[in-house]
């Protein structure tokens, strides 16, 4: 007896090969010979593909092929061909390097046709929306596929570039130090995975919006907002009292207000809103930053201080506007459901905002010089270059926190590792093993090294 092989898979599969079979109704073997002949060769990897360890830079550097405009779409199935593929050799290669890839909708419909295709009597993939007669082997389509996902981070990255060697021009030394440090720190930054170290996990080409003019979504607001609760966290008269709270908190504010008549506030089970909102009225939290998000495209800043002495709720807007009645009526009555007393409406001094993107940096900087100023002056808004220098600073603090959460996650694996090797080595080896450490701090120190660590190494693929 022997196990099945590819092979016997391939020789079973031929059977359905052109009976006009439907692919989706085929038995496993069929589907695991058509997955065979659809995976790479590694080498094409290896050669086609940047490395995931590479840097920013790198991969902007890196060759890669582009994903072709072509309109009207293509149709589908007139990618395949009911010819062999040719040999793969150096045309080959050179092809994969230098055509285009179908647009990504075209792709999408192209792979999920592939399986039928080939049971139908297909043999092999042309770049069809190029012209090009050559013919190259089912795998193809992964390729593309894997290309696909890169060209968003490298396109994202090479704007960025762009922008930074912009800068790194212009007459200011304060903005070319500013995109000196940014670039910089791109050396150090992988580009493939995760961003690490914050609640939000997007792909690490998200942080290529700090160095451009594009309007920051709230993926960027939740980075700096978080950032600047860490910087809070580290001033001991603050302690806890004092927060800034994610960019939902202002949003569950507004649900909450306009469903007020159908849903009860404060719910009998308890939530996010509803506990902040008691750590308010019990002196657990005496100071509330936050964000709020108006007209589809704007960000303004908000300071609620009830402190026992005061109750104020400070609104800063970089348009210089008032809160709007929705959101001063909404915010007052999530207050009134916590806590008794009127509060006391104030402007939180906020920079003014000149142009059509930079309100996500404005309102920031605002909430953040409320709580710290001495750290964080506010921004000249009427020079542009001080906007564009605030902005890659924040960028660079997530940058800089990503990487050291990353280094950090590394760091524990190899502790964990390591120690796990001296386990199995004391167990093998008892009496060498224990001139290295007392006996009776033996299993103490396998424990107290492995444990408090499983939670950092359970987000290791993720980062990495």
């Amino acid at each position: 007896m022997f196990d099945s092989s590819s092979t016997d898979n391939n020789f079973l599969a031929l059977s359905y090969i052109g009976t006009g079979k439907n692919y989706r109704d085929a038995p496993d073997y069929v589907h695991v010979a058509f997955d065979t002949l659809s995976a790479p060769p590694s080498i094409i990897y290896t050669l086609h593909l940047p490395n995931a360890r590479l840097s920013v830079p790198a991969l902007v550097a890196y060759s890669l092929p582009t994903e072709t405009p072509v309109q009207p779409l293509p149709d589908p199935f007139s990618y395949f061909s009911k010819e062999e593929p040719h040999a793969i050799n150096g045309t080959t290669t050179s092809l994969l390097r230098s055509l285009p890839i179908p647009p990504q909708i075209v792709l999408d419909k192209i792979i999920r046709q592939s399986g039928q295709a080939w049971l139908d009597g297909f043999k092999s993939i042309i770049y069809f929306h190029t012209g090009h007669n050559h013919r190259f082997p089912f795998w193809v389509l992964r390729y593309w596929k894997q290309i696909a996902g890169i060209l968003p981070a490298k396109q994202a990255w090479t704007l960025a570039d762009r922008y930074l060697a912009i800068l790194q021009k212009k007459s200011s030394e304060h903005i070319r130090r500013a995109a000196d440090d940014f670039r910089a720190l791109l050396h150090a930054l992988p580009w493939d995975g995760k961003i690490c170290g914050f609640s939000d996990e997007d792909p690490v080409h998200r942080l290529a919006a700090f160095a451009s003019q594009d309007w920051l979504a709230d993926i960027h607001e939740t980075f700096m907002l978080e950032e600047l609760q860490r910087q809070i966290s580290a001033i001991p008269e603050f302690g806890t009292k004092q927060v800034v709270v994610n960019i939902w908190i202002s949003h569950k504010i507004r649900i909450a207000y306009e469903q007020r008549d159908n849903n009860e506030y404060p719910p009998p089970h308890r939530t996010e809103l509803s506990e902040l909102g008691a750590d308010l009225a019990s002196g657990a939290k005496s100071r509330l930053g936050l964000l709020w998000f108006i007209k589809g495209n704007h960000w303004c800043s908000m300071d609620i201080i009830a402190d026992g002495a005061r109750q104020v709720v400070l609104y800063g807007d970089p348009e210089g506007d008032e809160a709007p009645d929705w959101l001063r009526e909404g915010t007052i009555w999530w207050l009134s459901k916590h806590i008794e007393g009127l509060f006391e409406w104030g402007v939180l001094p906020c920079p003014s905002q000149q142009d059509g993107f930079s309100c996500g940096i404005l309102a920031q900087n605002g909430l953040a010089h409320g709580f710290i100023p001495a750290k964080y002056p506010l921004i000249n808004a009427s020079s542009g270059q001080d906007v564009a220098i605030a902005r890659l600073q924040a960028g660079a603090n997530v940058i800089r926190h990503h990487i050291q959460m990353v280094r950090d996650i590394i760091l524990y694996y190899i502790i964990y590792f390591t120690h796990f090797l001296w386990i199995f080595s004391y167990l093998l080896y008892p009496s060498a093993m224990s001139l290295r450490y007392p006996p009776h701090h033996q299993h103490l120190l396998a424990v107290s090294f492995i444990l408090p660590r499983m939670t950092l190494l359970h987000h290791w693929p993720v980062c990495l």
